[in-house]
């Protein structure tokens, strides 16, 4: 048996393009990206947490997409996701923190760096940027196994 924990290597908001102060009208932005915990049951499951603005609050009718190692690997529907959150965000939320769950497919070796990154995407299917936060696989084995 192995004990897996992931340590958080750094995060990073996207680079370049333009600040918060001359962000396009109407167009998602993501303030932060955060890795919260794995979940102790579920291992594979880890918790993040993000801040986003939406100027026209059309967010809620998009959608989160997340990408491991820069591809995509799948999406969540943003009704369902403004629903979950404690108390719920409103579909027409301009900004808030959103909490969600990245449920991994397959182990990780230890010692791999896993990258994962969300775009938020609005109902007009204007895209956020991408900010990123990279995780680092950790972990012992079990003298037993």
């Amino acid at each position: 048996m192995r004990d897996i924990g992931l340590a958080l290597m750094g995060a990073a908001i996207g680079c370049g393009g333009p600040g918060p102060d001359d962000w396009p009208a109407g167009q998602p932005r993501i303030d932060w990206l955060r890795y919260l915990q794995q979940e102790a049951a579920a291992p594979m499951a880890l918790q993040f947490a993000l801040s986003f603005a939406d100027t026209d609050g059309d967010a809620g009718a998009g959608r989160l997409d997340l990408f491991i190692q820069d591809r995509a690997t799948s999406s969540l529907p943003g009704a369902e996701l403004f629903a979950a959150q404690a108390p719920p965000l409103t579909p027409d939320a301009t900004e808030g923190v959103l909490e969600f769950v990245v449920r991994l497919d397959a182990a990780v070796p230890v010692g791999e760096r896993l990258r994962v990154g969300v775009e938020l995407v609005d109902g007009r299917d204007r895209r956020s940027n991408r900010p990123t936060v990279e995780l680092r696989v950790i972990g012992q084995e079990d003298p037993g196994s």
